[in-house]
């Protein structure tokens, strides 16, 4: 009996392929590849970072300047300073992080290519302990972040390690500056707003 084509392709996804290998292999397998999911989280830690070292240190310096005379100096970041504070700190984020992202996209590409060759054989041998030995074998040779960093950095040198990363910069720097600079705005806005209403009201 032939399960609908539906059904068929649920059970091909990735989550029900290593929930059947759970008994070849153990249940921490479930988790494989979340260590390097959580390291990238200290991308946007190091972002929003770096943009409120550069905010504080912009504002300090607008304080000093109000504060010898100059009383037209806003306390919050105009658009361009928010723009430049949001540029560097994502770019900054970007290079520290990048050689992660890079073995991170490895690590699938391999992990894929691994599964791929596994059917590939699962359907040319007949011979169910022929399939377990070349499940082993391909799973002894996957890398972990460690490892691939220490791969792509013997082969290629440090160049390596940033091989895309002028690209990665365009995609995500631009972007994320445009972001903070309409945040700023909105905060600012936000802030004014809240201030007038709640001043007194001349009588």
């Amino acid at each position: 009996v032939s399960l609908p084509r539906t059904i068929s392709r649920i059970i091909e996804t990735p989550l029900f392929s290593s929930a059947a290998t759970t008994e070849k292999k153990n249940v921490l397998s479930l988790w494989k590849g979340l260590w390097p999911s959580l390291l990238l989280c200290s991308n946007p830690s190091i972002h929003y970072t770096v943009f409120d070292m550069l905010k504080a240190r912009i504002l300090q310096q607008k304080e000093q300047s109000r504060n010898n005379g100059n009383t037209t100096a806003a306390l919050s970041l105009s658009s361009r300073e928010a723009f430049l504070a949001g540029l560097i700190a994502k770019a900054v984020a970007t290079i520290v992080t990048y050689p992660l992202i890079r073995a991170k996209v490895i690590m699938i590409v391999s992990a894929s290519s691994s599964i791929k060759t596994q059917k590939k054989k699962s359907r040319d041998n007949s011979n169910n302990n022929d399939w377990s030995k070349n499940d082993n074998q391909n799973g002894n040779c996957e890398l972990g972040m460690i490892q691939t960093l220490q791969e792509i950095y013997h082969q290629h040198g440090l160049s390596g390690l940033y091989l895309g990363c002028d690209l990665q910069l365009v995609h995500t720097v631009l972007k994320s500056a445009l972001m903070m600079m309409v945040r700023e705005r909105i905060n600012a806005t936000t802030r004014r707003m809240v201030l007038a209403r709640h001043s007194p009201t001349p009588k």
